[in-house]
């Protein structure tokens, strides 16, 4: 699809929303302690992906990484919200739509082996910047806009 051009009027049946789903990694010792460092931990310590469960008001586990061996799950940033409007595109850009956070094993430079944790996007879409009121802005999929005839 041919991409509208700058300061053009477009219409719009789809908008991109950040969402916050709660996934994340939590680090202990196993005697039930935090873990000194949030990215580098011993040997013995233990990784769990957790999800916050907003109608159960608790985490909820969803996998245990404490293996370190490059296992990971699935995080969402944002998700497509279908909803017709009409705006002005003002510019180009790329966002992060899903991605995935894990562990896995590094070599330091002194020879010791430590586990470290890691987050990598793996759907990252080019999207236009539309204004659809007065400083109010939504991304948008190019797929979702289509310019209105002058």
């Amino acid at each position: 699809m041919k991409q509208p051009k700058l300061f053009s009027y477009v219409k719009c049946v789809a908008y991109l929303k950040k969402i916050r789903d709660g996934v994340h990694i939590i680090l202990s010792n196993p005697d039930g302690s935090s873990c000194e460092s949030n990215y580098a931990c011993s040997p013995n310590c233990k990784a769990i992906a957790i999800r916050y469960d907003s109608e159960k008001g608790e985490n909820v586990e969803i996998k245990d990484l404490s293996d370190f061996d490059g296992s990971c799950v699935k995080k969402v940033y944002r998700k497509r919200i279908e909803t017709e409007f009409k705006g002005v595109v003002v510019g180009y850009t790329t966002v992060k739509m899903s991605g995935i956070i894990g562990t896995d094993w590094k070599e330091s430079h002194y020879g010791e082996d430590y586990g470290y944790c890691y987050k990598q996007a793996v759907d990252v879409p080019k999207v236009a910047v539309v204004y659809f009121k007065n400083n109010c802005k939504r991304y948008v999929l190019l797929d979702d806009l289509e310019q209105e005839s002058e």
